[in-house]
């Protein structure tokens, strides 16, 4: 139970970490039209679009010829939503492919546990209220509580370190071996 809950909460933080890392624009790339409650769903609400900026997919891209051919009828049926009007409609991220860590792989990583406990105690409370972290706090936070001290112990995290975005990032000391 304990591990299912660490890995769950890794899994909404890597998520949350990763989105909040991305600019507008490139956010705007992962985020569609989604059906919810009646309301009108479409994953082709906007053209595709790619993450890295030397990737740019154009506006006349044939997005249609991607489709499986059972699939593009979907085409007829969406609906074009400006993107300025997709913060505001607080849509959902869809097509998004994050990169899912069990909380457990920070253990042997010095510094992140204490920056993750940062992220959580001190974290905007509505955003992780929306992420739900909520239900994991209680199990994540002593454990990684536990795991910096260990850093400290055992001198991989300067005593008194202050909590700051890491300089080696996204490498840390040692990351080679892992």
């Amino acid at each position: 139970m304990e591990v299912s809950m660490l890995i769950i909460g890794g899994t909404l933080m890597a998520v949350t970490l990763v989105y909040l890392a991305l600019n507008k624009e490139q956010r705007n790339c992962l985020i569609g039209d989604i059906k919810i409650g009646g309301r009108r769903a479409s994953s082709a609400a906007i053209l595709p679009c790619s993450i890295s900026p030397e990737k740019q997919v154009s506006a006349g891209y044939p997005y249609g010829d991607t489709l499986p051919p059972s699939r593009r009828h979907v085409l007829s049926e969406m609906n074009d939503v400006p993107l300025p009007l997709l913060d505001e409609m607080s849509p959902i991220v869809f097509n998004f492919k994050a990169l899912f860590t069990p909380v457990t792989d920070f253990r042997d990583e010095p510094c992140v546990p204490k920056l993750i406990v940062k992220i959580l105690k001190e974290g905007k409370r509505p955003l992780l209220e929306y992420k739900n972290t909520w239900h994991v706090e209680h199990v994540v936070l002593p454990a990684l509580e536990k795991w910096a001290a260990e850093k400290e112990e055992k001198g991989l995290v300067e005593s008194g370190w202050k909590v700051t975005t890491l300089d080696e990032s996204p490498w840390f000391k040692r990351w080679e071996e892992k």
